[in-house]
């Protein structure tokens, strides 16, 4: 008898510590999208400041891989021509069905949801005539407001810590654009109000979120560029950038996050032309190795883009189903404009592309239209009906070409140099004056 109850003992202890054991496993995180019906197009979320691409599997479902994001964050998508939010936290689990005209959501975190999509964020109206004084006081003023009306809702320390960060930026960033039009912005001295305002907000202690991260983006070159003798270099720019932000951020983990900001940007808005001694500075300054192995791998992705390198033959398909191959090119320019007809942005810029076709028309330059439309007869229409000028093709689904290029919108303009050798792998749209310029000085060397 003893040794029975022994043996159930043993039996109840272990099923305890089994129980103890499931008990402590953590809930796991999951976020999920249903397709709710056809028509429903998606390309796209928004997690925080990263663009995730969306892959409906066969079951009409788009599981979102949350292990490489730090909760919690939000999700941003659309829905019915609207942008939704949802908010994402540790071990929350969440489903969205979509419609085309609305979004379901479900499961966990609904309460946030709500208050995400409902809110009316107030904007101070800060004008001309104000004073410093002034501006900063409705800055400040609309900043409590945001945040008393957020505290109306039962949502929890954490979420309201949050959005409290977002008031606060949201508001240091309306101050940020009133101060950089102000006609005497450049003979303010480092004791006025207003260049204090800034710095304090800049140098507040806390956990990084995007709105900080738009706001330190703004206000970090604004006071960097202060402290430079005119005329400045490049160069020079980027050091006194990332040398503020080393004495200025104070935010956990802000300092290296912002340089990798910074060059993120450079290499999205200009390319990998004069980047190498950028990253390099960089590299001596940044601390915590999870940011510098993201700075050392951003570089090595794009870094087969540096002016001199090679580019891939690649062809493609033109308007009459003949190839067209980049060295049929060979002793000329080549630039490319990576368009589709769907692409707002890219169909706002095709004037300025066919104006300069007609300007440089007969010189060492080509202009090659690359089409990235699925539906190759709306392209082939859109071509025919506006009468497009110089060299059009498709890109066929071409997947090489894209990831080779790192495509991840359009437009988006390459040029080529005549022996095949990029020159710049993210080159300034037709529209931008600088373009005519670039190209008339290259076709005179």
């Amino acid at each position: 008898m003893k040794t029975i109850i022994k043996q159930l003992n043993i039996l109840t202890i272990f099923a305890l510590i089994a129980m103890m054991g499931v008990g402590c496993t953590p809930q796991p995180t999951t976020f999920k999208i249903i397709k709710g019906e056809e028509g429903v197009y998606l390309p796209f979320i928004q997690v925080e400041k990263e663009r995730v691409e969306v892959e409906f599997n066969e079951n009409k479902e788009f599981n979102l891989d949350v292990t490489g994001f730090e909760t919690p964050f939000t999700v941003r998508y659309h829905a019915g021509g609207k942008m939704k939010n949802a908010y994402v936290s540790a071990g929350s689990s969440q489903v969205i069905i979509l419609s085309k005209t609305d979004a379901q959501h479900t499961g966990d975190n609904a309460a946030y949801a709500e208050y995400l999509n409902a809110r009316k964020v107030a904007q101070a109206e800060l004008l001309s005539t104000d004073g410093v004084t002034e501006a900063i006081a409705k800055v400040r003023a609309i900043i409590k407001q945001n945040i008393e009306e957020l505290h109306s809702h039962d949502l929890g320390d954490v979420f309201n810590a949050l959005q409290e960060t977002n008031f606060t930026y949201l508001g240091g960033i309306k101050f940020m654009s009133w101060l950089k039009n102000l006609p005497n912005v450049k003979e303010l001295g480092d004791d006025d109000a207003s260049i204090q305002f800034v710095t304090d907000l800049l140098s507040k202690k806390g956990v990084m979120t995007p709105t900080y991260q738009d706001y330190a983006g703004a206000a970090i070159p604004f006071l960097a560029v202060r402290k430079l003798d005119e005329p400045w270099g490049y160069d020079e720019y980027i050091e006194a950038v990332i040398k503020m932000t080393v004495n200025t951020v104070e935010r956990d983990g802000g300092k290296d996050q912002m340089i990798n900001y910074y060059i993120g940007r450079h290499i999205k808005y200009v390319g990998v032309n004069g980047v190498k001694p950028v990253v390099e500075l960089a590299r001596t300054k940044i601390t915590n190795p999870e940011e510098l192995e993201k700075l050392n791998t951003l570089y090595a992705k794009w870094e087969h883009l540096e002016p001199g390198n090679k580019v891939p033959n690649w062809t493609f398909k033109s308007i009459d189903d003949k190839e067209v191959s980049l060295s049929d090119f060979k002793g000329k320019y080549v630039y490319i404009d990576l368009w589709a007809t769907w692409c707002t942005p890219c169909v706002k810029e095709i004037p300025y592309i066919q104006e300069l076709e007609k300007e440089f028309h007969g010189q060492d330059i080509v202009f090659v239209g690359i089409s990235r439309d699925e539906d190759v007869e709306k392209w082939k229409n859109k071509v025919v009906k506006d009468n497009l000028q110089g060299i059009q093709v498709n890109e066929g689904g071409n997947v090489e070409f894209a990831n080779f290029l790192n495509i991840t919108s359009i437009p988006r303009f390459v040029l080529i140099g005549k022996d095949g050798e990029m020159l710049n792998a993210v080159c300034s749209r037709p529209s931008d004056p600088k373009t005519r310029t670039l190209l008339t000085n290259l076709l005179k060397n």
